[in-house]
């Protein structure tokens, strides 16, 4: 059967029509989808060009250095050593079919409607695979079943800044950490018995002392806030195994990387028969762990209190 747009006749008017509602639809998807990002700007980002197939991420050992004699011929130069992490980018696809019928029962613009709901998905499966680069990291405190003390961001940024890796180095400032809602709820009630009387013990034999005062019960750590000096995210998209416990992680923006091939791109396509229209959205990236060293997981309870 003949296709027709919003009972628009097919030809160069139907064209026109569906032009103008595939731009409202793409500039809302892509609106969403950048206004919900949180992950992918706390990794390294690395878009591909045009004709590029996939990224080649260098990373280079270190090299040693030493003392030398006047007169005396040097150690032996260091040959480098070049570790590659090569990314070859897959696509990711959303698509919602709108009914004529609901589309006249509607008193919101069907696009933005569509856009909303492509963007949102799209931008989820995005954090959600880069949240899932947690569980690689080898460090990894305090285990399943034990609550997060805010003693462990602690420990957590005198790990990642000591030299546990010969290759790399200890991981550079600054440091995020993104971790469950119930996670972050463990350390604001670490810190509020603080405020209210002034000590408090954290872990086998550590103290901490400090005035995080009220602060702490007002803001509630909302997101952005420091705690050691590391900037506390809270992600809605972690999710809790079937024993309600939750895997956030301390990282460097360089411990992690997101390769992108393209900016998502959007379709609408209609199906007179069917009386709908389709509208899709496709993103083309992949995920990928760089340095091992740089990252801490946070494992740990997450049970609603």
């Amino acid at each position: 059967m003949a296709q027709t747009t919003s009972g628009v006749t097919p030809g160069a008017s139907a064209a026109t029509a569906l032009t103008s509602v595939q731009k409202i639809a793409i500039a809302k998807a892509l609106y969403t989808n950048e206004a919900t990002r949180m992950m992918p700007k706390l990794v390294d980002h690395y878009p591909l060009k045009q004709g590029e197939y996939q990224e080649n991420i260098p990373r280079f050992d270190r090299v040693s250095a030493a003392a030398a004699t006047e007169g005396v011929d040097a150690a032996s130069p260091t040959t480098i050593a070049l570790n590659s992490v090569n990314v070859i980018t897959g696509e990711h696809v959303a698509m919602v079919n709108i009914t004529r019928k609901l589309r006249r029962q509607m008193s919101e613009s069907t696009a933005n409607v569509a856009g909303k709901l492509l963007g949102d998905a799209l931008s989820r499966l995005r954090e959600t695979d880069l949240l899932g680069l947690f569980d690689g990291f080898s460090k990894t405190n305090p285990g399943a079943g034990n609550p997060l003390g805010v003693h462990l961001l602690r420990q957590a940024v005198a790990y990642l800044t000591t030299e546990n890796s010969t290759s790399y180095g200890a991981a550079p400032l600054p440091l995020n950490a993104v971790l469950h809602p119930e996670q972050i709820s463990d350390i604001v009630e670490d810190l509020s018995v603080t405020a209210q009387t002034g000590t408090a013990t954290y872990g086998a034999g550590s103290t901490y002392l400090g005035d995080m005062t009220s602060d702490v019960i007002h803001n509630h750590l909302v997101g952005g806030d420091k705690v050691y000096g590391i900037t506390v995210w809270r992600h809605p998209l972690i999710t809790r195994d079937s024993s309600d416990d939750a895997k956030g992680a301390v990282f460097a923006k360089g411990a992690l990387a997101l390769v992108e091939s393209m900016t998502p791109d959007t379709w609408v396509d209609t199906d007179g028969s069917f009386r709908a229209d389709e509208y899709g959205i496709v993103g083309d990236w992949r995920q990928a762990e760089l340095v091992d060293g740089w990252g801490y997981e946070i494992y740990s309870d997450a049970a609603a209190a």
